[in-house]
């Protein structure tokens, strides 16, 4: 119990405390919203920014079954993706998704619990009020709706449009929930059953590509 720790296993703890603080960042961003800096373009986004600009494809450049980011039928929305990624060389399509459902997670997490900060922080004010207006109804009535999120089914981008420098990229979200509401001891009053059913969403997310601020915002749910 007395004993020191070594200098070398201090070293350890640091760098892995370090890495956990970078990739929490990397969702979060530092201020609001999530951050989608940066990794290599994957061979989709190659694809996507290759079809956009008229730059040759690679040979193994070509889409998979498991693709989710080429918009189906919409020529506007692909080559508006290739156009972000030259404004901002440090978008991808493919780290813009895994934010994207990071933040549908984190918002459907902070409703359940009334949390307005983490909403504040993840939605812009007109995309919030209708939350708020949602919260400040069932505490009136003492009832709180819940989700469960059992799974996210599919993510792909339908939308995406570069107005100057503002993006926003539609992305529609299909999941499998349990949603019941409870009263002020936690009893179900409302339920659709034990068994999870698909919801479909469909949220945009925006951002100014020439802001220091490396964050998205939900502007619409």
């Amino acid at each position: 119990m007395g004993e020191n720790i070594p200098f070398g296993d201090l070293i350890v703890f640091g760098a892995i405390a370090l890495f956990i603080i970078l990739r929490y960042r990397s969702v979060l961003g530092e201020k609001t919203g999530f951050d989608v800096s940066a990794p290599k373009p994957t061979k989709t986004d190659d694809t996507i920014i290759s079809i956009a600009t008229g730059k040759p494809l690679k040979d193994d450049a070509t889409k998979t079954e498991q693709d989710p980011l080429l918009p189906a039928q919409n020529q506007e929305a692909v080559t508006a993706l290739g156009k972000m990624n030259e404004l901002d060389a440090t978008f991808t399509p493919s780290y813009f998704m895994t934010g994207a459902k990071a933040a549908y997670e984190m918002v459907i997490k902070a409703f359940n619990e009334h949390d307005r900060d983490t909403l504040t922080m993840l939605l812009d004010p007109d995309a919030y009020e209708s939350f708020e207006q949602d919260m400040q109804e069932q505490e009136k009535n003492k009832t709180r709706a819940h989700t469960t999120l059992v799974s996210i089914k599919s993510a792909e981008i339908t939308e995406a449009e570069l107005k100057k420098s503002t993006a926003m990229i539609t992305v529609l979200f299909t999941a499998e929930q349990v949603q019941v509401v409870r009263d002020e001891a936690g009893a179900v009053i409302e339920s659709g059953g034990s068994a999870s059913e698909e919801i479909v969403d469909e949220w945009t997310f925006e951002r100014d590509l020439k802001s220091k601020n490396p964050n998205w915002m939900i502007v619409a749910t």
